[in-house]
């Protein structure tokens, strides 16, 4: 925690109690006019006039306005925009929040008398702390069902059962029933009135849809009440089903009762909302004061803290939009930049300086490189110049974790952005304009590799915090979230009106702080880097899409496309990943359900019994699956397209809205299909068969994969099918046919040959023909966006961009063809192996060390060659994990300098056996010390065998090398399979 983020939350802080408090909002309105009537005397005036005329200065003051002193007047609470009926609940909520924020540091620093909160493991919280659960829960629950009951029955039938059921329902099944537990039924009840009071039913269909969701509401509230209270005593082993029967007929009765003596042409009159949230808060809080005094504050709170924890692990779709938030954040501190930068450079300047930039910058990105080749034998000058370099940026580059890992990023940018900027020069167009535009694409990349970088880095924190870091944390936490409602509840509609969006937001942030503040009490300190967590998955899994949509509307008048349609989009394709994931595990397991049970059953019951590596597995699919899978999602994509284009007015105002579709169900489908599904009700099975096997956890190889599977395909179906001119079915049937040869092949390649892929170094050359065709075929997507939007028409270059694309994408992906079939698996005999080992033709065999079959040499570039030894031990097959972790205790014994690598989600897959892999220090010929690091896979074999294969080379060798013994491993077992 640094000075810079204490001091913004201390502001942050400010402006959220002025825009709380009216009494504070005076006084800054008395601070903001004495202000006025400062600068307004001669003197300040005269230096703001000069301030404000000088472009130079007005562009610093800009910089240090986003980086130093932002302005969070903007994003303050104002209740003064908000409806009559949504200020009193605005305030009540951010009263509560901001209590919670402030008073969680305290219970973390200041416990007083503790009390036991929870056994496994004990963990203890301050008495007066848990005191205050009660009555924040009461206010939440209290906004979260009149905001509901006022929005639209679809909301209200959600919270409702989000209230009974995974609120008070895990609470009340930890006490004895008594009468008390009829509160929440009663309260829900209530909700129904409400709900026929507060919204207006026009239409037989409309009135149908209210009397269902009271009737469900009901039977929920009846259920509950036959169960957990002493009414349902007496009506024997079916008291649930009579009780959902009886309750269902309460909550007709109570529909009934809010619309006697009304009819359409004289609707009820609708309650106050915040006497109805008072209302139900007051009964929420009676109910669980209640308990407290039956079961005392410890029982009470070991109650009500893993009710908490479970509640707030689905709120994952809230931190998901507000980390979304980021990219606008970085957009505007790369537009300040760069206005910066053209502003103080003179415009005859600009070309030149960025073109000696990006050189510099260049070489110092890649200095390390050339020192860790020797074996290429760089001239003396150029390993002179790169020793300089890396001594120059040592302590500000190199040195630093972070900034290291960034820089390697970045080592690919900057050499493109130099090419881009010298065919720019060659073809006499490198002017102050084309500059600053390849300037500001160089500083956006730079700050989202930046960004990405500290989030990732964010989660090593230390694993105890002061209560002042804390407090800074709740504090942004508690910002963040209320900038964040304040822009979503401003805005209304039909089914969902300002006052109730308030109320739901309101009932959201308080949510959130309980559990914040009582996971602090509890002394649990994972509660903000779960949050961290969940905002960093929010960037990684819907920042393409927003990000793309974001670049899409630079510059347009206004999109074709509302932004909530695709958000829309978006969600329905990840939706649509559900039931395609389960397809594929059936598909896995040869469409047989009773193996696929079987599998379940194994993969949840090490679910539950907490064991690593549960949910994993290849990700390999079936290939005649592959193809029907890809055409089932070609279908459905042509099936989209065709009603988009029914629904519009002709053929070109479809175009835009049809292409914007498609891609945003692709993206749609591309975060769904890497990420682990969370979502309540799923027990252990269905969990295990409806997550992907292989998910990603940052930028890798995988997440580029995956979103260029689907992403390529879409673009290309959307812009063919769109296209003017006459033949429509043919040009139909070629988009289609073109994406399902795409698609096809996307699904083929990965990540069913992910390690023939990665161990073959073809997976950077066919990466960047992937990229490069996709950022071809987004930039003919933007063309038609602004061609729908009114922009001018595209130049002629437009098809020499396509071309250079086409033939760049041609090349690259020729070249990894090329590196395929070099490192092409040869089947090489062994003794003491029944079958051949398929190792990659670019290994040479060497000598045989002893207790080896065999040992491989691959090539290099640094001081060591990478080494893969080969052996072979008699060991059952259930052996095989103890027999590695018994070898990887004798190496850490041996070895000097040993440590295990962590564990990621690029490490290579065992494919029945276990990997693990590990750094170590190795010498060379003249003693020099070589930091290098190993991989170790042990597999299976027939007749009570175990093959180990163990890979060592320096780093980058072994990032290169380290699929190898997956790439054998993945041939052994599909031989062996029948």
């Amino acid at each position: 925690m640094g000075v810079e983020s204490t001091f913004g939350a201390l502001r942050k802080l400010g402006h959220f109690l002025v825009g709380l408090s009216p009494a504070l909002q005076r006084g800054a309105e008395r601070a903001r006019s004495a202000r006025k009537r400062f600068v307004e005397r001669p003197l300040p005036s005269r230096l703001r006039a000069w301030l404000r005329d000088s472009p130079r200065v007005a562009a610093l003051l800009d910089l240090a306005r986003v980086f130093y002193w932002t302005n969070y007047a903007r994003d303050r609470p104002d209740s003064s925009r908000v409806p009559a009926d949504g200020r009193a609940v605005l305030r009540a909520a951010l009263a509560v929040a901001v209590t919670l924020a402030l008073t969680a540091p305290l219970a973390l620093a200041l416990p007083g008398p503790t009390i036991l909160v929870a056994s496994s493991p004990p963990r203890h919280a301050a008495a007066w702390s848990v005191a205050l659960w009660p009555a924040a829960m009461a206010l939440c629950w209290a906004l979260l069902l009149a905001g509901a009951a006022f929005a639209n029955r679809l909301v209200q039938l959600l919270a409702s059962g989000t209230f009974l059921y995974l609120g008070f329902g895990l609470v009340s099944l930890g006490y004895a029933r008594s009468y008390a537990n009829v509160i929440p039924p009663l309260v829900l009840l209530a909700t129904v009135w409400v709900g026929a009071r507060g919204r207006r039913s026009v239409g037989w269909s409309e009135a149908l849809r209210h009397w269902l969701v009271a009737a469900a509401t009901g039977a929920a509230s009846g259920a509950y009440c036959a169960v957990l209270t002493p009414l349902g005593e007496g009506f024997g082993p079916g008291k649930a089903a009579l009780g959902a029967a009886l309750g269902a007929a309460l909550g007709l009765g109570a529909h009934r009762l809010a619309q006697r003596g009304h009819g359409p042409d004289n609707p009820p009159e609708a309650p106050s909302l915040p006497w109805t949230a008072a209302a139900f808060s007051v009964a929420i809080a009676v109910y669980l004061y209640a308990q407290v005094a039956r079961q005392g504050l410890s029982r009470s709170a070991q109650m009500i803290l893993p009710m908490l924890e479970f509640i707030g692990s689905y709120l994952w779709p809230v931190w998901y939009l507000v980390g979304v938030g980021l990219i606008f954040k970085i957009l505007s501190t790369t537009t300040a930049v760069a206005n910066t930068i053209k502003v103080w450079v003179p415009s005859r300047w600009l070309a030149p300086l960025v073109v000696l930039a990006l050189l510099l910058g260049s070489m110092v990105l890649w200095a390390p490189w050339v020192i860790d080749t020797p074996a290429l034998r760089w001239p003396t000058p150029v390993s002179v110049a790169a020793f300089w370099l890396y001594r120059a940026a040592r302590h500000f580059i190199w040195d630093q974790p972070a900034a290291g890992t960034t820089a390697e990023i970045l080592r690919w940018v900057f050499p493109l952005a130099l090419a881009a900027a010298l065919l720019q020069a060659v073809r006499r167009r490198l002017d102050s304009a084309s500059a600053g535009a390849l300037v500001y694409q160089l500083l956006l990349m730079t700050f989202v590799a930046k960004e990405y970088v500290s989030q990732l880095f964010g989660f090593g924190r230390a694993p105890t915090r002061s209560a002042a870091v804390f407090a800074v944390n709740a504090i942004s936490t508690l910002w963040l979230l209320q900038s964040s409602a304040m822009r979503a509840g401003l805005s209304t509609s039909l089914r969902w009106p300002a006052p109730a969006r308030m109320a739901l937001l309101g009932g959201v942030l308080v949510l959130a702080l309980i559990e914040l503040h009582a996971r602090a009490a509890a002394h649990d300190e994972h509660a903000q880097e779960q949050i961290a967590y969940y905002l960093f998955r929010g960037v990684l899994d819907a920042g393409p899409a927003v990000a793309l949509y974001v670049w899409a509307s630079r510059g347009a008048v206004q999109l074709p496309l509302p932004a909530h349609r695709l958000l829309g989009a978006f969600c329905a394709g990840a939706a649509a990943t559900v039931p395609l994931t389960a397809l594929d595990k059936l598909a896995a397991w040869g469409w047989n359900l009773g193996d696929l049970g079987v599998a379940l059953d194994e993969r949840a019951r090490r679910l539950i019994a907490g064991e690593g590596g549960a949910l994993d597995g290849d990700g390999t699919l079936d290939p005649a699956w592959a193809l029907s899978k890809a055409a089932l999602i070609v279908a459905s994509w042509s099936a989209l397209a065709w009603w988009v284009e029914r629904r519009a007015s002709d053929r070109a105002s479809a175009s835009a809205p049809g292409v914007l579709t498609l891609v945003a169900v692709a993206l749609g489908i591309a975060a769904a299909a890497k990420a682990q599904l969370a979502l309540p009700f799923l027990s252990p099975r269905w969990m295990v068969l409806l997550t992907p096997e292989r998910r990603s956890s940052g930028v890798d190889a995988h997440f580029v994969a995956t979103y260029a599977t689907y992403a390529l395909p879409a673009l290309a179906l959307g812009l063919v099918w769109f296209s003017r001119g006459e033949g429509a079915r043919l040009r139909r049937a070629g988009g289609a046919l073109l994406a399902f040869v795409l698609l096809s092949i996307g699904l083929a390649l990965w990540p069913s040959q992910e390690p023939w892929l990665t161990a073959g170094r073809a997976l950077p050359p066919l990466g960047a023909s992937a990229l490069v065709a996709l950022v071809a075929l987004v930039w003919v997507a933007r063309a038609r966006i602004d061609a729908a939007a009114g922009a001018p028409a595209v130049p002629r270059s437009a098809r020499l961009v396509g071309a250079t694309s086409l033939a760049a994408t041609a090349l690259l992906a020729a070249a990894a063809g090329v590196a395929l079939y070099s490192d092409r698996p040869v089947a090489r005999e062994l003794p003491g192996l029944a079958t051949p080992l398929p190792v990659p033709a670019s290994w040479t065999l060497q000598p045989t060390s002893p207790g080896a079959v065999g040992v491989f040499q691959g090539s290099t570039r640094g001081p060591l060659p990478p080494v893969l030894v080969v052996s072979v031990d008699s060991a059952r097959p259930d052996e095989v994990r103890a027999l590695l972790v018994h070898r990887t205790e004798l190496a850490s014994r041996a070895l000097p300098g040993f440590q295990l690598v962590r564990r990621s989600a690029e490490t290579p897959r065992a494919f029945g056996g276990a990997v693990v892999e590990y750094a170590f220090e190795m010498r060379t010929r003249g003693g020099v010390p070589v930091p290098v690091l190993g991989t170790t896979l042990m597999q299976a074999q027939p007749g009570q065998r175990v093959l180990s294969m163990t890979l060592v080379g320096t780093l980058d060798d072994w990032r290169a090398a380290r699929w190898v013994p997956s790439l054998i491993a993945q041939r052994l077992a599909d031989e062996a399979r029948p």
